[in-house]
């Protein structure tokens, strides 16, 4: 390894350790002080950044407080691309939102659990995590058409399963929150719960592009 690129590396670990942080000092502050009264002169000063520094990483505070559930999706996404895209649409998403689960640890999940607790309490922050859902739907749709080739009418059916699958998942994410957020097992239960209890839609089934 080069001497630049070893200064490359360092560089991007200490880029993704000021991001963690600045996620750690936003969820801290505003579940204990409320999203409207913590500010983001508290928040960098807690991470120990300049102001100028958190809007490097994040446009706004509902964006640090969504970043939790935005690593979620994001590893399902990269899952969706990773595998086969074959069978009932809504168990493709529900094994890929689960290997994603799986693959978060204890502190991604407190981390998870203190972002919905913020949602449910600040307008601002439930409308943007609205948006989000409606940038993954856009995504996954993007995605299976790429890599099924689907006719106008399949993707449209597509789009439809993947806005049935974020209502399911939201849901189960508020559930595992109501109670407590008691485990990460809890979660990927409630999860695919929810999935096996959606009408299908009807059934769409994958079939990978020739």
């Amino acid at each position: 390894m080069t001497t630049e690129e070893l200064r490359g590396g360092l560089r991007e670990r200490k880029k993704q350790r000021t991001r963690r942080d600045l996620v750690a000092a936003s969820l801290d502050l505003c579940a204990r002080h409320g999203f409207d009264t913590a500010t983001l002169d508290d928040i960098a000063a807690r991470a120990e950044v300049s102001k100028r520094t958190f809007f490097r990483f994040f446009a706004a505070k509902e964006d640090a407080i969504l970043a939790p559930e935005v690593e979620l999706f994001d590893a399902m996404l990269q899952a969706l691309r990773a595998h086969s895209l074959q069978g009932p649409l809504i168990d493709v998403l529900r094994d890929a939102v689960i290997g994603a689960l799986d693959g978060r640890g204890p502190q991604w999940h407190a981390q998870f659990a203190a972002a919905l607790g913020i949602i449910e309490a600040s307008p601002a922050v439930r409308a943007a995590a609205l948006g989000h859902c409606s940038l993954v739907t856009d995504r996954a749709a993007l995605l299976l058409r790429e890599r099924t080739g689907a006719d106008p009418q399949g993707e449209q059916m597509a789009r439809l399963t993947v806005d049935v699958f974020v209502a399911a998942w939201r849901s189960a994410s508020a559930r595992w929150s109501q109670q407590g957020a008691p485990d990460p097992a809890a979660l990927r239960r409630l999860a695919a719960q929810a999935c096996a209890r959606v009408v299908r839609v009807p059934d769409y089934t994958l079939t990978p592009r020739p």
